[in-house]
């Protein structure tokens, strides 16, 4: 179900809910680019939330989607938006998934909410500025170009999203995916849902994802070293979009991370273990 939640300064957020209503609750954090939308790359054929008895709640960020831009957001601002759709929705407490670009702000809500908190997973998290591996990671080219260069490289992925209908098919797809994603993708479903979350995370032009892509490059504002609950951190050997060494090197941080490197899956293909990771949350 697709709804908006307003919150206290009149800003909106999308939200999007899948699952089991009732079951308990889980907040999807999505990647960058991307969108609440996000959630159907992970789950093709909806069925993933439902099976593990969770109620999934993705949320689109600020400048992405139809979600109200905030400019001069920081990371560390997340979580009391966070809190604010979760008293709306009614949760006292509440598990979250970060995939990709959404890991900060995951590990943000870890660090700052941890009261409300059941359950976190990173899933190929972008990690703290300096973190191994971070600045060879191709899918993080967007943070490291001249603002002019950046600014023509998400204008071109939001051209590309709406007259392209297969990702695969994409040039650059094919060069950067190695073949478990292209694979991955060769599933209609979760092909229609990349292009969904694409198309989406542009809706309103770019400022969301040109905002992530400096924040990611940026101090944080916290250490994750100080995160005091467990989180999992599951990252693909194959991925080349956040090279494994920087999810590595998260849960090394952390002081409780729980650290699972998987075997032949790459920066969507580790997507396929979200009933796992679901079920972990939901016990």
């Amino acid at each position: 179900m697709d709804s908006t939640v307003v919150l206290a300064d009149g800003r909106l957020l999308a939200i999007e809910r899948y699952g089991q209503p009732g079951g308990t609750p889980v907040f999807f954090f999505h990647g960058y680019p991307g969108s609440r939308r996000d959630y159907r790359l992970a789950d093709p054929a909806e069925q993933a939330a439902s099976a593990a008895g969770v109620e999934v709640v993705a949320i689109s960020r600020p400048g992405y989607d139809s979600s109200t831009d905030l400019p001069g957001r920081r990371i560390g601002q997340w979580p009391a938006d966070v809190l604010q759709v979760a008293d709306e929705l009614g949760w006292e407490t509440f598990a979250v998934i970060g995939y990709s670009g959404g890991g900060p702000y995951a590990l943000a809500c870890a660090h700052a909410i941890a009261h409300r908190i059941s359950g976190v997973a990173c899933v190929a998290p972008v990690g703290p500025p300096g973190t191994p591996g971070m600045r060879r990671s191709v899918g993080l080219v967007y943070t490291t170009t001249p603002q002019p260069v950046r600014t023509g490289l998400m204008w071109s992925m939001s051209l590309l999203s709406r007259f392209t209908p297969d990702p695969v098919g994409l040039g650059l797809a094919s060069v950067v995916l190695p073949q478990c994603d292209r694979d991955y993708l060769k599933d209609q479903e979760a092909a229609a849902g990349l292009m969904a979350t694409w198309r989406a995370a542009f809706a309103n032009g770019t400022a969301g994802a040109m905002r992530d892509a400096t924040l990611y490059s940026e101090p944080w504002g916290f250490s994750i070293s100080e995160i005091s609950i467990p989180v999992s951190v599951w990252h693909g050997d194959a991925d080349v979009n956040v090279l494994p060494s920087v999810g590595e090197s998260v849960a090394a941080s952390l002081l409780g991370g729980e650290w699972h490197l998987l075997a032949g899956e790459g920066h969507v293909s580790v997507l396929s273990w979200l009933p796992d990771i679901l079920a972990e949350l939901g016990d």
